[in-house]
């Protein structure tokens, strides 16, 4: 039996604490005041279209962090499938507020975000390494359905407004 060595436990606990990052702020959104696009207005609960799909968007992220570093660490395949996408698009998305950050001169916060996209960057190093990649049985058939998915969770997450 296989078992999991320090580069996949790195990136399935580095996709873990994505999903509870945001699971975080997701949490802490609904309890602070100031989630003003969700009301409660004669015991019925009120929330704007682009709020939901900005829910909706953070909750699909969370599901698959989380059931992906949980299958990644237990050696499915679809752990793989899910870790890759969630670290590519986390990926994206720190390359471009680092660039963002740059661009307004905040260097602080670029430090930051520029380190978790270095975390990012080398998780998926380690899961695209030949030995992870078949110790996974990572196939031609896995990847093009892993690229299939990151297009449709990138078009969720980038165009659903």
């Amino acid at each position: 039996m296989q078992t999991t060595n320090w580069r996949e436990k790195f990136a399935g606990i580095f996709t873990l604490i994505i999903g509870l990052f945001f699971l975080g702020l997701l949490i802490f959104d609904f309890i602070s005041s100031r989630a003003s696009s969700v009301s409660s207005t004669d015991g019925n609960i009120v929330i704007s279209r682009s709020a939901l799909f900005m829910y909706l968007r953070v909750c699909a992220g969370v599901l698959l962090s989380l059931i992906g570093a949980f299958a990644l660490l237990k050696l499915r395949r679809i752990g793989w499938v899910f870790c890759i996408t969630v670290l590519l698009l986390h990926i994206v998305i720190t390359g471009y507020l680092t660039w963002f950050l740059f661009s307004l001169g905040m260097k602080a916060e670029m430090g930051a975000v520029s380190f978790s996209f270095l975390l990012g960057l080398i998780s998926v190093i380690f899961l695209v390494l030949p030995g992870t990649r078949q110790k996974y049985r990572v196939s031609s058939n896995t990847i093009l359905l892993t690229l299939v998915f990151l297009l449709a969770i990138s078009a969720l997450f980038f165009f659903l407004q």
